[in-house]
């Protein structure tokens, strides 16, 4: 089964919800992709941030096609729930906000399904992990109790949604623009 890389995919679903298009990327994992996407409003460049999940059958998997298609659908089903946890969140203060998703079919040369991409639109904020890495000065005590009040906000009201995180890591926290802390990568 062939299928477009996902570069190629990426440049057939622009522009995204209407009017953003990919800037740069930020992360290359083995399902999933962040890039840094942006759009012009009213001559003002506006940055978010886009993760996009791939589902597809893995090449060693052995199944019939029909339990192939029933594989695909239930991993979309499950992620489709995810985003749902991730919309109850939004009002946190102390969570990564999410903006947007859309789901888009993947196609093999033969035009039949052959798996989803998910995109997934939230705010563009500055990554904790990258931070620490590039600076020459450590995080003062205030730094530090601000950061674990932030988290430990974060992960109330995830477990409030009946969530866990699982990765909880210096690259999946994230500063905003006033300098709170806000978790994120569910």
């Amino acid at each position: 089964m062939n299928i477009k890389s996902a570069d190629e995919r990426l440049k057939e679903y622009q522009p995204l919800w209407e009017n953003w298009v990919i800037d740069s990327t930020i992360h290359n994992g083995v399902n999933s992709r962040v890039y840094k996407i942006k759009r012009n409003r009213d001559g003002e460049d506006e940055f978010s941030v886009m993760k996009v999940v791939t589902i597809t059958l893995e090449s060693d998997m052995l199944m019939s096609k029909s339990d192939g298609m029933k594989y695909l659908d239930d991993r979309c089903a499950r992620a489709k729930a995810e985003i749902r946890s991730m919309i109850k969140l939004q009002r946190s203060p102390y969570i990564v906000s999410y903006f947007d998703d859309t789901v888009k079919t993947i196609y093999d040369e033969n035009g039949e399904k052959a798996g989803y991409d998910l995109l997934i639109r939230m705010e563009y904020l500055e990554c904790f992990g990258a931070k620490i890495r590039e600076s020459e000065h450590s995080m003062t005590t205030g730094d530090i109790i601000n950061l674990a009040y932030d988290i430990g906000y974060a992960l109330r009201d995830i477990h409030k949604c009946n969530m866990i995180h699982r990765d909880i890591k210096p690259d999946n926290i994230f500063i905003d623009e006033y300098g709170y802390y806000k978790l994120g990568d569910f």
